[in-house]
């Protein structure tokens, strides 16, 4: 029962120093190493249904001191052309109008692969983690 004042046992680790991925979905729930680096340099991804990327994402060229999540919503035609795109507030952790315009420079040129069974134009999401290195 939640918030009850009954009794039990339970184990918790409860580790928090460092900055491991503890609580990330992808985790191993298992894992008793709390080390690593974060997102690292791989924290940029993309969500369009059914489609795939041709070569590398396009990692934004920035050169401030500011870190943040910029999620960018992307139009792309059945060729796999992003025709638009446009940073969104859902996901978004920084208002920062410089990382909102290098990462929407970055995402139009994402190339997806070519579907003609695909809708003429197909709504999607990048997400840009940007890090202070």
């Amino acid at each position: 029962r939640a918030f009850s004042n009954t009794s039990g046992s339970g184990q918790s680790e409860g580790v928090t120093q460092g900055s491991g991925n503890q609580g990330h979905l992808t985790g191993d729930p298992n894992a008793t190493s709390r080390t690593g680096s974060g997102l690292g340099q791989s924290g940029s991804s993309f969500s369009l249904s059914g489609r795939s990327l041709s070569g590398a994402l396009p990692r934004p060229e920035y050169n401030i001191q500011e870190e943040g999540i910029v999620v960018v919503e992307i139009t792309v035609d059945r060729t796999g052309v992003v025709t638009n795109a446009q940073p969104i507030l859902r996901g978004t952790t920084t208002q920062n109008s410089y990382l909102w315009r290098v990462a929407r420079e970055a995402a139009m040129k994402a190339r997806f692969n070519s579907d003609p069974n695909s809708p003429a134009f197909q709504k999607g999401t990048i997400t840009y983690h940007f890090v202070l290195q």
